[in-house]
C-alpha cells in the first residue's frame, strides 16, 4: 500500500470512530419549556385548590383556559370535589411544584404535590403555552 492510501484510509477511520463514539455518553437531558415561573404556578394550584375548599367554583375555574372550562365544568367539578372530599379530605397545603420534562407543543406541564386532611396527592396540570392558562388537570 502506499503511504498517502494508508493515511487517507486512517483518517477516514478515525474520523468514522470520532463520529461513532459522539453519539455514546450521557443522554441529553430535556428541560421543561414554559414561561410560568414556579410561583405562578403555586399561585394558581392553590387557588384552585382553596375553591376545592369552599367549593366555589368560579373561582376554581379562574385560571381555567376554555378547553379546561369545557372539560371541567361545574358539574365534574362538583362529582370531583365530592369524591376527594369523601376519600383525601380538604385541602392542607402544598409540598412541592415541578415543571414536568417533555409535554407537546405549545403546551407545558406542572406536577404539583398537595397535602390534604387524610393523604398526599399529585396532581398534573396542563397549561396552554400561549395563554398561561390551566387546560386539564390530572390526579395521578
Amino acid at each position: 500500500m502506499s503511504t498517502s492510501y494508508t493515511k487517507g484510509f486512517t483518517i477516514a477511520a478515525a474520523l468514522l470512530l470520532l463520529f461513532a463514539l459522539g453519539g455514546c455518553g450521557a443522554p441529553e437531558v430535556v428541560e421543561p419549556v414554559t414561561s410560568l415561573t414556579e410561583e405562578q404556578v403555586t399561585s394558581m394550584a392553590e387557588n384552585m385548590l382553596q375553591a376545592y375548599n369552599s367549593g366555589d367554583y368560579a373561582a376554581f375555574e379562574r385560571d381555567l383556559a376554555p378547553a379546561g372550562q369545557l372539560l371541567l365544568t361545574e358539574q365534574a367539578f362538583g362529582e370531583l370535589r365530592d369524591e376527594l372530599l369523601a376519600t383525601a379530605g380538604e385541602f392542607v397545603s402544598i409540598e412541592s411544584v415541578e415543571a414536568v420534562p417533555g409535554g407537546s407543543e405549545g403546551h407545558s406541564q406542572w406536577r404539583v404535590t398537595a397535602t390534604f386532611q387524610n393523604t398526599t396527592e399529585t396532581l398534573t396540570l396542563t397549561f396552554d403555552d400561549a395563554t398561561n392558562r390551566i387546560e386539564g388537570m390530572e390526579f395521578d
